[in-house]
């Protein structure tokens, strides 16, 4: 058990002899050391309280509850000082609207060994809430109006948030890992119940072992969302020459409601994949001898 975090089922539906066969205990809260820096347009400098921080320091931070809340989590052996992403990410945000934007750094539990980090995953999660519950408190904030975007492992503690949040607004999953993820229970990954509105985006989903066991893709196949996206099938990014695609995605596309090149049909995948009248699966109407894009609500 972990104080005012309460307890962690181990074994039961976190144990598969297959898909997750081990049983690890997270490391404690002081290891792990969850930190969270908080920026607004009027501070735009990185200011809130660091891990295990007290109501009162909680109430002297810039928050402001009319504003909506963004949360960015990163993944494996990921940093909010090695990974620009989450400040990319944080500046478009910032530039778009008023709002407080929370760059969670769970580094303390993200590394080395992968299995330990999965674990560890679930205490970063319940720290996320713990916040939440703390800002609920201190500045009467509203759940609803947040919204949690995780990569990778990332999405997988924004799951765990949400599954202790009441009525968390939205989470976006950013290719979830799929390794001891991949088919298990509702409340061992991201799902479509730990928020209000889960939307999940799939472009590394080749299975992680392939039939002659070589690992080829790191992402989630199945769909775990209220809607999930495949751009460019969800496997093969044409032209991506990093793994920041689905940055670029979120931070221009969903944030201005812009669309980017997000497969092979390069000014249609993502605006028609997020029309309201799309049919389930089909794809972009991309031009003859394209991979379609396709979602799954």
């Amino acid at each position: 058990c972990y104080d005012e975090l309460g307890c962690l089922e181990t074994g039961g539906a976190f144990f598969d002899e297959i898909r997750r066969p081990f049983v690890l205990t997270p490391h404690d809260r002081d290891m792990i050391k969850v930190q969270y820096l908080l920026y607004t347009r009027d501070k735009p400098e990185a200011t809130m309280p660091c891990w295990n921080s007290s109501l009162e320091t909680v109430r002297d931070s810039p928050f402001n509850a009319s504003r909506p809340t963004k949360f960015i989590v990163h993944g494996y052996l990921d940093t909010v000082y090695f990974g620009a992403w989450m400040t990319e990410m944080k500046d478009a945000y910032l530039k778009n609207a008023d709002m407080n934007v929370f760059i969670v750094d769970w580094s303390g539990g993200n590394g080395p060994a992968y299995e330990t980090t999965v674990v560890n995953a679930r205490i970063a999660g319940a720290e996320i809430a713990f916040l939440v519950r703390k800002l609920e408190v201190a500045f009467g904030a509203n759940a609803s109006t947040m919204h949690i975007i995780g990569h990778s492992l990332g999405a997988h503690v924004a799951g765990y948030a949400g599954h202790n949040i009441t009525r968390l607004g939205r989470i976006t999953a950013l290719d979830p890992a799929e390794p001891f993820f991949e088919g298990m229970p509702q409340e061992v990954r991201v799902d479509r119940s730990d928020a209000d509105f889960v939307d999940v985006i799939h472009t590394d989903s080749h299975p992680y072992l392939s039939k002659i066991g070589v690992s080829e893709g790191m992402g989630m196949e199945e769909a775990v969302g209220h809607v999930d996206f495949y751009p460019n099938g969800g496997q093969i990014m044409p032209g991506c020459d990093l793994p920041n695609r689905w940055l670029s995605m979120i931070s221009e596309g969903f944030i201005k409601a812009q669309g980017l090149p997000t497969g092979s049909c390069r000014d249609r995948a993502l605006s028609e994949a997020t029309k309201h009248d799309r049919e389930p699966g089909t794809g972009a109407g991309c031009k003859p001898g394209t991979q379609e894009s396709r979602w799954r609500p």
